[in-house]
């Protein structure tokens, strides 16, 4: 599905929504530090749900920095559902379905115990080490200038490598 409202990884790692681009796409009539203010009041707690940042206007005459708001994705979804408009139902619906989605991702299993964890820790190394050897020889290669492929040296010497 397309990203129907946009959204953004925070520094955390967090994937956050733009407050103002969210009280846009939801066609609300209200100014948006008034609605954002409104908003907040139904127990939206700042650095849980919500960030608050300056940024600059585009407006040549200055000013004072815009205030905006970087939303978790709960409280985007909890303010598209208080939204009683056709612009709120559509978010609603998307917010849905893209939790769906996420929820269909496989995920890979976890140990369930210590010992479990060792193993598999243990596994991976051992992997690791019987693949080292071909991976340091390939890098060795490809480090190589003068590397020629069997396709190559064939070539030089007038014969195909269809005949091998």
């Amino acid at each position: 599905m397309n990203e129907l409202i946009k959204t953004f990884k925070q520094n955390d790692g967090s994937v956050a929504v733009d407050g103002r681009d969210l009280h846009d796409f939801l066609e609300v009539d209200t100014q948006y530090t008034k609605w954002i203010d409104r908003m907040i009041e139904y127990g939206f707690t700042e650095n849980v749900d919500f960030t608050s940042f300056s940024q600059k206007s585009l407006k040549p005459s200055g000013g004072r920095p815009q205030v905006n708001h970087a939303l978790t994705l709960d409280m985007a979804k909890e303010l598209s559902m208080i939204q009683r408009t056709k612009k709120g139902k559509q978010a609603r619906q998307y917010f849905i379905s893209m939790e769906k989605q996420a929820k269909a991702q496989p995920q890979l299993p976890l140990p369930k115990d210590y010992p479990s964890a060792l193993r598999a820790l243990a596994n991976s190394v051992e992997e690791n080490q019987k693949l080292k050897p071909a991976a340091d020889y390939t890098q060795k290669m490809l480090a190589n200038p003068g590397l020629e492929t069997t396709s190559m040296i064939a070539k030089n010497y007038g014969m195909s490598t269809a005949k091998f």
